[in-house]
Parts: C-alpha cells; sequence; structure tokens
C-alpha cells in the first residue's frame, strides 16, 4: 500500500453557466460538477433520438476537450455508450479547451453537425459563449457526477508538512 496519504478535494463556487442544473447554482461550495452535451441553436438535433441517427449516418462530429478530461471526454464516451454511440476516430476531434469547444459550435462543417462536451460551468466567466449555442438533453450524461480535483501527497513528499499546513480544517 501507499501507506499515510493526504488528500483533499477541491471545491469551487457555484456554478454561473446557463446550462448548470439548479443545484448547482445555489449558493455554497461543490465538490463536483456535471459534463454537458451542447450544440449550436441552429442544429437540427432536437433529442438524444436526433443524435443516435445522425451518429449512424456518421453526419455528427464529436468535439471532445482532452483524452484525459472526465467531463469533456471520459464521461460523454461512457454516456454516449449507453445510449448505443460509439463514436470512432474520423468522428471526433479534440479541442484542447472547453471554451474552444463551444465557440466551434457555431462553425459547422458542411455535412456535419458538432457535438460539443463541456463541463457544465464551462461559459460561467465568459456568458458570452452562451450565445448561438443551447443544451442537448442528455439524461444518461447529466446522471454522471464528477468529483472536481484532488490533490493527494504522501507523507515522503518532500513538502507535506506545508502541505499539511494549507489543507487542514
Amino acid at each position: 500500500g501507499l501507506g499515510d496519504v493526504y488528500k483533499r478535494q477541491i471545491e469551487l463556487p457555484a456554478a454561473k453557466s446557463i446550462w448548470a442544473s439548479p443545484d448547482r447554482k445555489a449558493d455554497g461550495f461543490y465538490d463536483h460538477y456535471h459534463s454537458v452535451c451542447l450544440v449550436s441553436e441552429s442544429s437540427m438535433l432536437l433529442s438524444i433520438k436526433d443524435l443516435r441517427a445522425a451518429a449512424s449516418r456518421g453526419a455528427i462530429e464529436f468535439l471532445f476537450v482532452h483524452p484525459m478530461s472526465v467531463s469533456g471526454n471520459l464521461a460523454p464516451i461512457a454516456a454516449l455508450r449507453q445510449i448505443g454511440i460509439v463514436p470512432g476516430p474520423a468522428d471526433v476531434r479534440f479541442t484542447y479547451s472547453h471554451s474552444e469547444s463551444i465557440r466551434m459550435l457555431t462553425d459547422d462543417e458542411p455535412g456535419k453537425n458538432r457535438v460539443a462536451f463541456v463541463w457544465d460551468d464551462a461559459a460561467g466567466n465568459s456568458p458570452s459563449l452562451e450565445s448561438g449555442v443551447r443544451e442537448l438533453k442528455f439524461p444518461e450524461l447529466n446522471e454522471l457526477s464528477i468529483p472536481h480535483d484532488a490533490i493527494v501527497a504522501q507523507p515522503d513528499f518532500r513538502f507535506v508538512n506545508e502541505f499539511r499546513k494549507l489543507f487542514s480544517d
């Protein structure tokens, strides 16, 4: 085993984005968040049924943030698999930025509908990102609660005493 491990979960203030659920917008601090599925306001995709049909025709470009992003890739992939969608490499683009994924929604590729997956407060500090974009309701995705980042240190970490002081309750 690792022996004693010191850890602390990061908590963030209430979400501001229109895509965050009401419970995430209430005053307080949160140790979890959610991923949301977004499309252009003008997208013909109105439901998960539409998404499934378009994906089966190869007519979707899935915008994921990063291969290791939980809200921007891992949780969405799990939810997509639950509804029978397994995006192939030709259907996926990594943007490496939540805000870039949102921006790209308003610039559809011909013959493809872009669908982006970002964390639920991705536009919290930039409300202008919400313009021209809407959430595609995706119950399987909304049910997945994602823990915020955690910081972990082993007892032999060089700065463990400072770490302990910083994160003591």
